[in-house]
């Protein structure tokens, strides 16, 4: 397979497809199918960017290698739930159940490249870590929030697509919303870049501490 650096790796951008998603997802936010169908549609090129970051980066560089997964099968989710009060694992176990969410929600996106599907299925999966992180509840607004961050993060037009059309459509019932989505995007912008973070590694530590750690600050 070849590289996504290599020229025989084109990531396409589909109009159509992209387009038909946003139209449902303004209609229906809540439509994970949709949110896939546009991220697969219009991230492939802002993939290829992040797979670069990713290499230049020797934690990256080490998740590339090793690829691996945020789910049941490859998490203890139980002992996560056993860690202590405020710590990463567990705060993240509580988010899942209190929101009856399953890491496996997440399908690994279809590329023509081995290493950047990993790539998309990692920063799918780690969602809802930024959730825990970044303090953003699982809600219309608070997932609104979460894409003006994410695409601060990692220039994905689906989030910024997701962040600037749903804060407009929802500013009505959600006052505030548009100036909450500008805060979350600055907020992602001065925090580090946290997609080459092996959270695996991180369970036990705090929250908080993590948020210094990554300069990452709560805006929800």
């Amino acid at each position: 397979m070849e590289s996504a650096n290599s020229p025989a790796w084109r990531p396409r951008v589909r109009i159509r497809d992209a387009l038909s998603a946003v139209v449902t997802l303004i209609g229906d936010p809540d439509r994970l199918d949709q949110v896939l169908v546009l991220g697969e549609s219009v991230n492939g090129p802002s993939i290829a960017r992040i797979l670069a970051r990713f290499e230049a980066d020797p934690d990256g560089r080490d998740l590339l290698a090793r690829r691996p997964s945020i789910d049941v099968q490859s998490v203890d989710f139980d002992a996560l739930g056993a860690l202590p009060e405020g710590t990463l694992g567990r705060e993240y176990v509580r988010f899942l159940r209190d929101n009856m969410i399953t890491p496996d929600a997440w399908p690994p996106p279809q590329l023509d490249d081995d290493r950047a599907s990993w790539l998309g299925q990692r920063l799918r999966q780690s969602h809802d870590l930024l959730h825990v992180l970044t303090g953003c509840p699982a809600s219309v607004p608070g997932e609104i929030l979460l894409q003006a961050f994410s695409f601060a993060q990692t220039g994905a037009p689906s989030s910024l697509l997701i962040a600037l059309l749903g804060s407009v459509k929802h500013r009505v019932r959600h006052r505030g919303l548009v100036r909450r989505a500008w805060r979350a995007w600055r907020a992602g912008v001065r925090a580090h870049f946290i997609g080459p973070v092996k959270w695996e590694s991180l369970w036990c530590d705090p929250v908080e501490s993590l948020r210094v750690r990554f300069a990452i600050e709560q805006f929800a």
